[in-house]
């Protein structure tokens, strides 16, 4: 999701900027969820609502319809991890990766294929074809907070 620009225009731009040179790749979708506000406390930090859903429906959906051969999901959200281990069992042939900068455990199991961002870089570069800014605004996003 972007950053509210109400809350924060650096941020939303930082993270408009991020999904638009992503967009541009060929064979990359961005999935965008929303921000929740706390309107007793404006105070307090907006937080995303729905996209551990939406890209676990949207991942099931294109597996099933064998739309991907090769997934690469940037997200560090373990409630992702139960659409993986399902269209596991339903193709064999699908690779998964996850790409992040803080790996967990319960990613290793599910995916087919899990390595260490840093030693991920080469073969997703050579798909993704990113630009040292988009590789420093996809850092900036993930580390945020």
């Amino acid at each position: 999701a972007k950053y509210p620009s109400k809350r924060s225009l650096e941020k939303h731009n930082r993270d408009d900027a991020l999904f638009a040179n992503l967009r541009s790749k060929q064979g990359v979708t961005v999935l965008e969820g929303k921000y929740k506000f706390n309107p007793e406390n404006p105070q307090e930090p907006p937080t995303e609502k729905g996209v551990d859903v939406l890209l676990a429906t949207e991942f099931l959906a294109d597996g099933i319809m064998n739309n991907f051969d090769v997934a690469y999901i940037v997200s560090n959200d373990s409630d992702i991890i139960p659409a993986v281990q399902k269209l596991k069992t339903i193709s064999n042939s699908l690779k998964v990766f996850q790409v992040t900068f803080s790996p967990r455990e319960e990613w290793q199991q599910a995916c087919e294929v899990y390595q260490l961002y840093k030693y991920q870089m080469k073969k997703f570069k050579a798909h993704m074809q990113p630009t040292d800014a988009t590789m420093s605004d996809l850092a900036k996003k993930f580390n945020k907070k």
